[in-house]
């Protein structure tokens, strides 16, 4: 709980405006790609510009040589068996160069890992069960692909153990570059409703760290400190603020890292509610539940500041450590 001396609401949320200145069977797949258990959505290069990375997007960790690549492709059992084995993802090239998806390479940014964690799309690796008649399974490939291979057209190898494998041609015209990973939604029938839905975990993350901070703060007498973690946590869920979150942003642990940039979509509840209701009850509930903390806290009424945070945790539990 918080209990010390408030300055001003008003200052406070300019100020937190400021500093955030996110089983077994066989398969033999069709000639037509269209009739493939593999159907490619979209390819991705993605070149952080100068925007991006002032907001905080970081990929220092990708070599000099290589460029990051997101592919995105669907996964349809139309046979009558149900499908279960590992899914694996190559992509290689006529150097000879092949390139396997995997969310544990050790030159992957740390801030890609976590978008992989917050898109709710399936990894290209590790094992898939999809039963006959499903819905198809979106799934996700990265890759560190060296720049120069990237002229030339590359060969998509997909497979599951046992049950299915194709390929697809991504060619350099297939290869779209954007800003920010958020800009694969494009994919999605809404990207805008689907990216605000799934900021939902950053937001969430971001979230219960400036209010540990803000708590943290209070305790020491740093009032000011603690003022602005509790102003921030309410912008990060108002429909007042100019930037979106990108899905980069969080953890939950740690210092966080928030990459607040107009490159993603703002919050605007009735725009998530096309992709997910629940989500954007949650975060009209969140935003409801802080906003009356700082009144509480601007008033120094304790016994509602206490009732209000009782009331949030719950609803932004959800969206915590994932």
């Amino acid at each position: 709980m918080i209990e010390t001396d408030l300055t001003r609401r008003g200052f406070l949320c300019a100020t937190a405006l400021g500093v955030m200145g996110l089983a077994g069977c066989s398969f033999t797949p069709a000639s037509s790609e269209d009739e493939s258990a593999f159907k490619l959505l979209g390819a991705f290069v993605i070149e952080p510009t100068d925007e991006t990375i002032s907001a905080g997007v970081d990929f220092s960790s990708i070599p000099d040589t290589r460029k990051l690549v997101m592919c995105v492709f669907d996964i349809d059992n139309s046979t009558d068996k149900n499908w279960g084995g590992s899914l694996s993802c190559t992509m290689s090239y006529g150097s000879g160069n092949d390139y396997k998806s995997s969310m544990y390479d050790q030159d992957l940014p740390k801030q890609v890992k976590t978008f992989m964690e917050h898109s709710g799309y399936t990894p290209a690796s590790g094992s898939l069960t999809l039963d006959a008649g499903s819905d198809p399974v979106r799934v996700l490939a990265c890759f560190l692909i060296n720049a120069a291979d990237l002229k030339e057209n590359g060969t998509l190898k997909l497979g599951i153990d046992g049950c299915a494998d194709d390929r697809l041609e991504v060619s350099p015209e297939k290869l779209e570059t954007v800003a920010i990973p958020d800009a694969i939604f494009e994919v999605e029938k809404d990207p805008d409703a689907y990216q605000l839905a799934r900021s939902m975990y950053s937001r969430g993350n971001l979230a219960w760290t400036l209010l540990a901070k803000s708590s943290t703060a209070s305790a020491a007498g740093n009032t000011q400190s603690a003022s602005v973690g509790l102003a921030s946590a309410m912008v990060l869920f108002s429909e007042d603020a100019q930037f979106g979150i990108s899905l980069m942003s969080g953890p939950a642990t740690g210092e966080g890292t928030n990459i607040a940039t107009d490159t993603c979509p703002v919050m605007n509840f009735a725009k998530m509610a096309e992709a997910n209701q629940e989500a954007s009850d949650d975060a009209s509930a969140i935003y409801r539940h802080l906003s009356a903390m700082c009144d509480a806290w601007d008033a120094q009424d304790y016994d509602a500041l206490n009732a209000s945070q009782d009331a949030l945790e719950p609803v932004l539990k959800k969206y915590i450590g994932q």
